[in-house]
């Protein structure tokens, strides 16, 4: 039996860059993500460093510098992203568009040539939440006609920063919590 969590969802405004990628360039993407992931770990991390030789102090102390300025290279692409910039050819344009938010996953009404099974690369922004700028590697899996041509595409998250989806689910959850009390309000 596979393991299937249920994710809160809710609706909100975003800025949203979407790609549509072969198999090949998204296990690129996949790659580039997964890439990021041990610079936030060794730069929040507390290692003892007691038992370590000075080799190893020195080996560790230069992984940490990686480690921050890839944090920082990072942060600077969300700046320039934010901004419109291109750093690269992996920097997309952002639409601002409503969306419907879990953290398996978002569906909007998207004006883009996708087909389920399609994978797409993903850059969110909800700077309205105080997020930070979350990248994705998303597939489409599910397709609905709306108004004017457009379709409401929803796509799930395939690879994401444990620490991104993680602020999904703490947003979605904040966003319910305030709901359920406006709502207890209302009826009292």
């Amino acid at each position: 039996m596979s393991e299937r969590r249920e994710y809160f969802r809710i609706q909100t405004f975003a800025r949203v860059g979407l790609r549509v990628l072969s198999e090949e360039e998204g296990e690129q993407v996949r790659l580039r993500l997964k890439s990021r992931r041990p610079s936030a770990f060794l730069s929040s991390t507390a290692i003892d460093e007691s038992g370590l030789s000075s080799e190893h102090r020195v080996a560790l102390d230069l992984m940490l510098r990686i480690a921050l300025t890839l944090d920082r290279i990072d942060r600077r692409l969300d700046q320039m992203a934010r901004a419109g910039q291109s750093a690269d050819d992996h920097m997309l344009s952002l639409q601002p568009i409503d969306i419907t938010l879990s953290g398996s996953g978002f569906s909007g009404q998207f004006s883009l040539d996708v087909s389920p099974g399609e994978l797409v690369e993903a850059q969110l922004d909800l700077w309205e939440s105080g997020l930070p700028l979350i990248r994705a590697l998303a597939r489409c899996v599910k397709l609905e006609e709306a108004a004017e041509g457009h379709m409401i595409i929803a796509f799930g998250f395939e690879e994401i920063l444990p620490e991104d989806q993680e602020r999904i689910i703490q947003l979605t959850l904040r966003s319910q919590s305030q709901a359920l009390r406006e709502s207890k309000r209302g009826a009292g």
